[in-house]
């Protein structure tokens, strides 16, 4: 199943190639089955740097650190 989005929710890739971006979009539709595994905060976490990454705030090298940090971070606080 592929991301299909209406033309008016089409993001730019920002700082992303064309590879990077089919890479990240391969990557989150395989782990849409597994989406009830996944906790509501660190789902939003995913989804709010994501949301930076689309919009050119960061490079998906800085997407992908910062998701893993504030992830550690939150998981550490639960245990």
């Amino acid at each position: 199943e592929e991301l299909n989005r209406p033309e008016e929710e089409q993001y730019s890739h920002g700082n992303m190639t064309q590879a990077e971006y089919d890479r990240l979009c391969a990557y989150i539709e395989s782990i849409d089955t597994m989406n009830d595994l996944i906790d509501d905060d660190l789902e939003n976490i995913v989804n709010e740097e994501i949301d930076r990454l689309f919009n050119g705030k960061c490079t998906a090298q800085q997407c992908a650190d910062m998701i893993q940090s504030r992830a550690a971070i939150y998981i550490a606080e639960r245990s």
